[in-house]
């Protein structure tokens, strides 16, 4: 299976709102992140790709979370 690295990311801060929302009504925010991952075994023309992640508040917090859990880790290797 061929490796890939993260080469950079985007994100966007959403907020779905029902239509009842302007009364008091339903909101939903989101966090859309948008990774584009280079292959490194490909020549340039087919070795990026882009992946669309768009994650509620709890979904965002056990991914910060994890990334937190990473960091330490590396910082303790280090």
């Amino acid at each position: 299976m061929p490796r890939e690295t993260l080469a950079e990311f985007d994100f966007s801060v959403r907020a779905r709102l029902a239509s009842s929302a302007l009364c008091g009504g339903l909101r939903e925010p989101s966090v859309a992140l948008k990774l584009h991952l280079r292959r490194e075994d490909a020549d340039a023309d087919a070795a990026e790709r882009h992946v669309m992640l768009e994650l509620d508040e709890t979904q965002l917090a056990r991914l910060l979370d994890a990334c937190a859990a990473v960091a330490k880790e590396l910082a303790r290797e280090t």
